[in-house]
């Protein structure tokens, strides 16, 4: 199980030639983040890494299974389903969380929303094992990573499914978004404040309201990213 989305993954079980296999990179324990890759043979993943660590110099590469698993307590299958509207990630969620409260003024966003979310829809495809492998081989040697834009993850999941998107990027994304919404009120209240004032005790007050809600916010996230990450390694 996935430290941050809920992905559907299988611990204990081989993999066999096409899948996306990951694995979690922890500090005492704790996650940080999940490293993917494809599965050939165990001498051969494709991934998005670097000799070092997963970023130094990251390109897309051949290594072995038991440099790709390194230090991480063995590796887990990303399963996907076979038809787009039983997909799960963050983006999906979020768009569809818009769609009951969409005012009038948020109509061209979320047109663009709808858009995406339709050639999402269309290109999504589970790849045979002879497709996930052509597909990851013909990447070999790229060097354009971005841990935001281009991630393993990106890389894994394209391979598999046609999809260019890292559930680990759009979650602390949402979760970014959660914490700026959080903190918004206040701060409009200290800038009305500012506007109306100048700088004041007041002011300071205002910002210390924002900060102590977006911390608030944090705190609550971390809790729940904490005891998800206790119940997965106690599991």
């Amino acid at each position: 199980m996935s430290i941050f989305d809920g992905v559907i993954g299988l611990p204990g079980v081989w993999a066999s030639r096409g899948d996306v296999i990951g694995v979690h990179r922890t500090i005492s324990g704790i996650g940080l983040y999940d490293h993917y890759g494809i599965y050939e043979h165990d001498r051969c993943i494709y991934e998005y890494g670097g000799n070092t660590r997963d970023f130094d110099d990251a390109r897309i590469r051949v290594t072995t299974l038991e440099k790709f698993v390194g230090d991480s307590d063995g590796f887990f299958i990303r399963v996907f389903p076979t038809r787009y509207e039983d997909f799960d990630s963050p983006r999906k969620r979020a768009f569809q969380a818009a769609l009951p409260g969409c005012a009038p003024e948020d109509a061209a966003s979320l047109a663009r929303a709808l858009q995406a979310e339709l050639a999402r829809a269309k290109s999504y495809r589970l790849r045979s094992p002879d497709e996930t492998i052509a597909r990851a081989k013909s990447r070999l040697g790229e060097t354009k990573y971005s841990l935001m834009l281009n991630n393993c993850e990106h890389y894994a999941i394209w391979c598999k499914t046609g999809l260019h998107e890292s559930g680990q990027v759009d979650a602390v994304l949402a979760f970014a978004h959660t914490v700026l919404v959080a903190a918004q009120p206040a701060v409009e209240l200290a800038a009305d404040h500012l506007a109306e004032h100048g700088p004041g005790p007041l002011l300071w007050s205002h910002a210390e309201d924002a900060v102590s809600s977006g911390l608030e916010t944090l705190g609550d996230a971390l809790g729940d990213a904490a005891r998800a990450i206790r119940s997965y390694f106690q599991s």
